[in-house]
């Protein structure tokens, strides 16, 4: 069993390796920065069937988020969250942004970010488009 965790992890790190000499060789021939964080997004989900990356900017006034790549990503969702308000309890993205620092959520469904007025209407709408943490 451990051979086998051990070549699996090889064969991503692999294909990690790959995704990362692509992306610099599309950047090197002048790609469109779109296309770039669109090819960073594939190559995450790669990596696992249940994971959904995507990138969100924020806007040159620093109050929202703007999707900007991500094509695993619900539509319902990126409909919802175009744009996402900075702030606290903005969900994870709009309070990371906030407190310019990572969150993390184990848990959409029961976590605090994810509560109280707007943010409520966020998690519905996550947990009916099957996000379940970020």
């Amino acid at each position: 069993m451990e051979t086998t965790t051990h070549i699996d992890d090889w064969k991503r790190a692999a294909q990690l390796q790959t995704a990362e000499r692509r992306t610099l060789e599309i950047i090197a021939a002048g790609a469109r920065l779109a296309d770039v964080r669109e090819r960073l997004c594939s190559a995450i989900d790669a990596q696992a069937p249940d994971v959904r990356s995507s990138v969100l900017l924020m806007d040159p006034d620093g109050k929202r988020l703007w999707p900007t790549a991500g094509q695993r990503v619900p539509k319902e969702w990126r409909s919802a969250i175009t744009p996402m308000p900075i702030g606290l309890r903005m969900s994870s993205c709009g309070t990371a942004a906030f407190r310019k620092e990572r969150v993390i959520n184990s848990d959409i469904a029961s976590d605090p970010l994810w509560s109280g007025s707007p943010a409520e209407q966020y998690r519905e709408i996550a947990l009916r488009n099957g996000l379940r943490a970020t």
